[in-house]
């Protein structure tokens, strides 16, 4: 009985070191950069930005969801930045029924921006976008609004 004890003790002692490493190892990366405050450019393309609203999600881990919002599908044709990296580029609205999906991590624990580049206003100006954003637990809507002479911008705040 000592003999096993005192395998099980230096079987451990070999392998605490690998299981503290390895622990650390996980634990890497999974902590993101925080952001205390609003990050929404005052300009984008050299048209101002519009702060339309924040919404709150618990996990960097989200799935957008982004559709033409007017009463009638008319052409309009966007660009969607989050935090200077584009996530749909030179992009044809459709309707409710045709959304478009897209997996992001966001950058920063705290304040991230999502913001709205209207290549056209459609044949029904302003060019305004239904999104949702699924943070893994619940689902949020909103939408955002731009034209030819401003952007639209959203503040994601991942808690």
């Amino acid at each position: 009985m000592k003999r096993k004890f005192a395998v099980s003790i230096i079987l451990f002692s070999n392998l605490a070191p690998m299981i503290f490493i390895a622990i650390l190892m996980l634990g890497c990366g999974k902590d993101s950069p925080v952001n205390n405050e609003s990050n929404i450019p005052s300009e984008y393309r050299g048209r101002l930005v519009e702060d339309q609203g924040t919404i709150t999600v618990q996990s960097r881990e989200v799935t957008f969801r982004v559709w033409d919002h007017g009463r009638v599908v008319d052409g309009d044709i966007i660009t969607l930045i989050v935090n200077d990296q584009v996530l749909l580029d030179t992009f044809e609205l459709k309707g409710p029924d045709a959304k478009q999906q897209v997996a992001v991590t966001l950058e920063f624990t705290g304040y991230n921006y999502l913001l709205l580049f209207a290549h056209n206003v459609g044949s029904i100006p302003p060019n305004t976008v239904g999104l949702s954003i699924h943070d893994g637990m619940t689902e949020q809507s909103f939408e955002l609004e731009a034209n030819l002479s401003t952007n639209g911008a959203y503040n994601i705040v991942v808690e």
